[in-house]
């Protein structure tokens, strides 16, 4: 009885190995056709899922790595499924005749086993793809996006100095404002400087542009810098303003990159928005722009430039270039007519860049000369100049924070084009209007006065202008175009308000059509006066010496 046990032991072993191998051999056929339809199914969700990639990419999205893999594994086991199959219905064709065996039972045996286990890869490849729920993801941020921008003139010596800045370490030069009246060119020296570092890179890890408008939006830049960085949605969606600028902190800390913000109208706390400080490491380098060398105190920048006006050979130069080789050179009038055109945007770029294009195109003098009589008594008339040059301007008009600046801002429009104001006499007639009566003190009213004429000169309204009398006595002046823009607004403003009108240049002005002794301001032989129109009583608040 000893005996026997092992050898039943032995017997039922190879019972059940045998048995298996034979379901492998028997199963053959039925398993072939299950393979068959497990990969029609495949093949079909293969469709699909490479359909939704195909739909992504046209959205300038890139196909997940894993998604990749799973469609390169299913295009290779479709061909090796096809083989098997062959392969199969070529053994159930050599079984003996009249018979259901095989005629070698070895190679059905391998076959069997291998149609198995290949419907058990199919499978799981039908799970893998059923379950994608992303197939594509945005293409990462290049570290410098190009933007686009015109052949610079004039901007050589501002931008090499910015670029020796951000190029040298040694100098310790971490943030740098550009500021200067509205068109001078600011946004296209930020964009030039943009541009530069994609050629050159600097080794900065990306570069990072943020138009920042006014107010000065927190969540706008944080979402930019979100974009850019590339932040995962879990670490950003509904969560909190601190939380979000813990996240864009933790990123950039790791990184060397340059800020670019461009138009700014107050400080903005970079601290809130996430950025790491300034002198981190020497990691950071900051340029922007603003219209206030206010802002690039309250900024804190390292160094501060203004951007100034073109001089007169680089500004007929843009003016040219816009208004067309073609076009100056039609006529052998033209280019004299082109001069003084470009001479009345006193080197303005948006000034030039809005009158030479209007003038595109213009072949005949006489179309010059209206123009001209046009710059010089109408200029608001003058095409594309309201919408596209005007109303650009006025906005540091708008930002000014209150009506009594405002309004000293716009007196300062009557005195004549070039002419330079005396400062103190110009804040005498400012007392004489009564814009700044809040004070009951004379010398505190002469103060504020004086604070009032920083701030428009902080704002790049107002430019300092060269003694002519005394040494010591202080002048000021107003840009030509900044001048053209403030009698536009008082017109404008004026026509609103029915409060004043303003005539130019003119010896005498006769009242038409003011109700209610209203004061009409108006020249004098060049000089200011204000006359009480219900009386027709003439008061010279102001003469020369």
């Amino acid at each position: 009885m000893d005996c026997v046990s092992p050898i039943l032991d032995v017997a039922t072993r190879l019972w059940d190995c045998t048995a298996k191998r034979a379901v492998y051999i028997r199963h053959l056929p039925q398993n072939l056709n299950s393979l068959r339809t497990a990969m029609g199914e495949l093949k079909n969700l293969y469709k699909d899922v490479k359909e939704r990639v195909e739909r992504e990419e046209k959205l300038q999205k890139k196909r997940t790595h894993v998604v990749d893999g799973w469609l390169r594994n299913v295009e290779a086991m479709e061909e090796q499924v096809k083989e098997i199959l062959a392969k199969g219905d070529e053994e159930i064709q050599k079984k003996c005749l009249g018979t259901c065996c095989p005629k070698n039972c070895g190679a059905s045996y391998k076959l069997g086993k291998m149609v198995l286990e290949k419907m058990d890869a199919v499978t799981v490849k039908k799970t893998e793809g059923s379950n994608f729920s992303v197939v594509a993801e945005p293409f990462p941020s290049p570290p410098v996006i190009e933007r686009p921008l015109d052949k610079t003139v004039g901007q050589d010596l501002l931008f090499g100095k910015v670029w020796k800045w951000l190029q040298d370490d040694g100098e310790q030069v971490s943030s740098i404002g550009l500021y200067g009246m509205g068109g001078v060119g600011k946004t296209t020296l930020l964009t030039r400087i943009n541009n530069e570092l994609l050629k050159t890179r600097l080794e900065f890890d990306a570069v990072i542009w943020v138009t920042v408008s006014r107010p000065a939006n927190v969540e706008k830049v944080q979402q930019v810098l979100f974009n850019k960085l590339e932040i995962g949605k879990d670490k950003w969606e509904d969560r909190s303003e601190d939380e979000r600028a813990e996240e864009i902190f933790n990123v950039l800390k790791t990184k060397k990159f340059v800020l670019l913000l461009d138009d700014i109208w107050e400080r903005l706390d970079l601290s809130k928005v996430g950025i790491p400080p300034l002198n981190h490491q020497d990691k950071l380098k900051m340029v922007f722009t603003t219209r206030s060398k206010q802002v690039c105190q309250k900024m804190e920048s390292t160094k501060s430039i203004e951007v100034n006006c073109l001089p007169w050979e680089e500004a007929f130069a843009l003016f040219q270039t816009k208004v067309g080789a073609d076009t100056i050179s039609s006529h052998p009038d033209i280019p004299k007519l082109a001069e003084m055109v470009a001479k009345e945007c006193d080197g303005l770029p948006l000034a030039l860049i809005t009158t030479g294009r209007a003038m595109a195109g213009a072949k005949a003098p006489e179309e010059w000369e209206k123009k001209i009589e046009m710059l010089k008594n109408s200029p608001a008339k003058f095409p594309g100049t309201e919408e596209d040059l005007f109303r650009v301007l006025a906005i540091s008009y708008d930002s000014l924070p209150d009506e009594a600046k405002k309004s000293c801002f716009l007196y300062c429009s009557l005195f004549p084009e070039d002419y330079e104001i005396s400062q103190r006499n110009l804040i005498q007639l400012w007392i004489g209007e009564g814009f700044l009566d809040e004070y009951d003190n004379l010398q505190e009213a002469r103060n504020q006065g004086e604070e009032v004429i920083k701030s428009l000169q902080l704002a790049c309204l107002l430019e300092n202008g060269r003694s002519r009398f005394y040494v010591k006595e202080k002048y000021l002046k107003m840009h030509d175009v900044i001048r053209e823009m403030a009698l536009w607004l008082a017109r404008k403003n004026g026509k609103k308000k029915n409060k004043f009108v303003v005539k130019d240049g003119v010896e005498s002005i006769r009242a038409q059509k003011l109700k209610n002794g209203k004061r009409h301001r108006g020249y004098h032989c060049g000089i200011p006066t204000l006359k009480n129109l219900g009386n027709h009583h003439i008061s010279l608040l102001w003469r020369p010496f």
